[in-house]
């Protein structure tokens, strides 16, 4: 090893430091998830698991009067994405006191594969207090105009296009397979 050239020598010596490397940039992109929830998005989904909550445990007939046919016997599993909140400049998700967004649920007795359950969706305002309020516009002759009745101006826009954070739909199916018990 004496009259191996300078090159050749430091090559051994930094051996180790190829899988350190690689560690840490394995590290960095099991990091990535938690380092791109921004706050933002953290209090969003805060407010969103309040608000699902709200939904999910609604009586059949608060589903009815918004045109829903549920039984007692059908699981509800809900998600909301939420275009905003009152007061607007809410910092935690307790301070909340209504949500303005579009939900997405869907129902079924235990055993129905989620592709069989009944979905729905739609524009809601959701008045968190004892008790809660959920407002969502009726189908129907003049729907466009009775959620433009219940929704801010600012999210209008927001409420004729479907669910736009894919994430919703997902996570709600997640969890009715795990409720249900059937894929």
């Amino acid at each position: 090893m004496f009259g191996a050239p300078a090159s050749r020598v430091r090559v051994r010596r930094g051996w180790w430091l190829g899988p350190e490397l690689a560690a840490a940039a394995a590290l960095l992109v099991l990091s990535i998830p938690v380092l791109s929830t921004a706050p933002g998005q953290k209090f969003k989904q805060e407010v969103g698991a309040r608000a699902s909550a709200v939904l999910e445990s609604s009586a059949p007939e608060e589903h009815h009067n918004h045109g829903h046919q549920i039984s007692l016997a059908d699981n509800v599993v809900c998600g909301v994405e939420i275009f905003g909140t009152e007061p607007a400049g809410a910092k935690t998700a307790d301070a909340v006191t209504r949500v303005y967004g579009y939900y997405f649920c869907a129902v079924g007795p235990d055993g129905t594969p989620y592709l069989r359950s009944s979905r729905m969706d739609g524009p809601v305002v959701i008045t968190f207090g004892p008790p809660p309020v959920v407002q969502i516009a009726r189908s129907g002759a003049g729907y466009d105009g009775r959620v433009r009745a219940m929704m801010p101006d600012q999210y209008e826009p927001l409420c004729f296009g479907g669910l736009r954070d894919r994430s919703v739909a997902a996570d709600v199916r997640r969890r009715f397979i795990d409720l249900a018990g059937a894929g």
